[in-house]
């Protein structure tokens, strides 16, 4: 075998392997707090990627995209957005654009508009997490997330009346680093607590807990922002006659960083 054959080869293998041991780059441009927390909860803690998160790009600095794997956009400025997606195409870019839209509803048109100027994927800004999470998997070098959600076991009981208990599965969540909204309301209903079904408010890894002397419902919600969970959780209570009371709503994120 010819020398310069055998340095080819051996370049080849050296690029695989810078390849396979370079970290993914992910930004995230938005100025919504709750999904800036939401991110880096999750991408921060993913030991193969580098993560970062910008209100918005000044044209000058535009050479950032060069530098990235995966964007996440989730802003008003089409411009800004029209630059980048020019960008990838001129340049032929081995990156991947995901926007999260600012409208509660698309339509399939925008979907096809969207994908048709470069887009990835485009979400409805009440987006489902384990759906947008799995997406971006997709192109990273591990499953790391979607791992944490199959490791969960399903809970025997969602609606509990123990303290104790609802500490622990917080605890958990926060082990694993799963994201999960608290929402805590007065409750005040036309027949005892109980009598009510109240599990089909939430899914199968989700908790309810109930305190039952201070009149006070807990809900642990699994993949949820603040913002979108109490609307969930509004619009699914119409179901039953009780009437709630807002005291507070924090995430995952604020129980892990703000918090210390």
């Amino acid at each position: 075998m010819a020398v310069e054959n055998i340095v080819d080869d051996l370049l080849v293998l050296e690029k695989i392997k810078n390849k396979r041991n370079k970290k993914i780059e992910l930004m995230l441009i938005s100025d919504n707090e709750e999904l800036k927390k939401l991110h880096y909860y999750i991408f921060s803690s993913a030991k193969d990627i580098n993560y970062y998160t910008i209100d918005k790009v000044e044209p000058e600095d535009l050479s950032i995209v060069y530098d990235m794997d995966i964007i996440v956009y989730n802003g008003s400025n089409e411009n800004l957005k029209t630059n980048i997606l020019n960008i990838i195409e001129d340049k032929n870019l081995d990156l991947r654009f995901f926007e999260i839209s600012k409208q509660n509803y698309l339509r399939q048109k925008d979907i096809l508009i969207a994908h048709n100027s470069g887009i990835h994927k485009l979400f409805e800004k009440e987006f489902m997490l384990e759906e947008f999470v799995m997406s971006i998997e997709m192109h990273l070098k591990s499953n790391f997330y979607t791992k944490r959600l199959i490791a969960l076991e399903e809970n025997s009981d969602i609606v509990i009346d123990s303290l104790n208990l609802f500490e622990k599965r917080v605890d958990d969540l926060l082990k694993k680093r799963v994201f999960f909204s608290l929402f805590k309301y007065r409750f005040d209903s036309d027949n005892e607590i109980d009598s009510y079904n109240l599990k089909k408010i939430v899914r199968e890894y989700d908790t309810i807990y109930i305190d039952k002397k201070k009149g006070i419902i807990h809900f642990l919600i699994l993949n949820t922002i603040p913002t979108f969970g109490k609307k969930l959780i509004r619009e699914r209570i119409k179901n039953f006659s009780i009437y709630l009371e807002d005291i507070n709503a924090i995430s995952s994120f604020d129980l892990v960083f703000e918090a210390s």
